[in-house]
């Protein structure tokens, strides 16, 4: 047998075995948690309420900034190559005289356990998280236009490479933090997802997850090969 004859029955061999099954697919995974952080280091692990931006008194009962968070469960998920959050703004969720508002997300350093846990007004550790959930690595955002634009739908955010390579570093929960541009200044409400109490409302993730050959598709290829390298090597003599 030739080297040309050899090289072409080893593709033949090996295109067969890549025919197998794959397992890639979208995969979607619903928020196992979400909340909120006020600027003061307040924290209600009850609540799932996903209000960011800046809260008056009359609406919130304390002013004051919130930072929120999403944390997922990740751990069936294998290595992905991309990756959507999906939030849904109720109606009213976006309030804002600018009309025309950014809202960040960003890596979460913050321990799982700690992050979803009570914390009271002026505790130093609420307070910490209040500022990771806004100043970590960014990982995607949106720009916000006018309410009618954003407010009654599911708002969606095509991660960046950060945010998939972070998702692919763990075998676990995931968390992702969210924070409104703001002056430092606002006296009047300016935030983003107000209303979501709700714990049934749309927090999910879509990821892309890379295929993986079947077993058998490995074990066809490695046959295929032991059959070609004998092959190749009498044909090169």
């Amino acid at each position: 047998m030739n080297l040309r004859s050899a090289l072409r029955n080893f593709l033949l061999l090996a295109s067969v075995a890549c025919v197998g099954p794959l397992h890639a697919a979208l995969i979607t995974k619903d928020a196992v948690d979400s909340g909120r952080y006020r600027a003061d280091g307040f924290h209600d692990a009850n609540s799932t309420n996903y209000l960011a931006g800046f809260c008056t008194a009359a609406t919130c009962g304390v002013a004051g900034a919130r930072r929120d968070f999403f944390v997922f469960d990740l751990s069936d998920v294998g290595l992905i190559n991309s990756a959507e959050l999906q939030v849904f703004n109720p109606a009213g969720g976006y309030v804002s005289a600018a009309g025309q508002d950014t809202y960040r997300l960003f890596a979460v350093a913050t321990d799982i356990n700690k992050l979803t846990a009570d914390h009271a007004p002026g505790n130093a550790e609420g307070k910490a998280i209040f500022t990771d959930l806004g100043d970590g690595a960014q990982f995607g955002s949106k720009l916000l236009s006018t309410p009618n634009q954003v407010n009654n739908m599911i708002l969606k955010f095509t991660l960046n490479q950060a945010a998939i390579d972070a998702i692919n570093a763990i075998d676990g929960l995931f968390a992702i933090g969210g924070a409104l541009n703001l002056v430092g200044n606002e006296t009047a409400d300016k935030y983003i997802f107000g209303n979501t109490d709700n714990a049934m409302l749309v927090r999910r993730l879509i990821v892309n997850e890379i295929p993986v050959p079947e077993p058998s598709t490995v074990v066809l290829l490695g046959t295929a090969l032991l059959w070609f390298v004998p092959r190749i090597r009498r044909a090169m003599r």
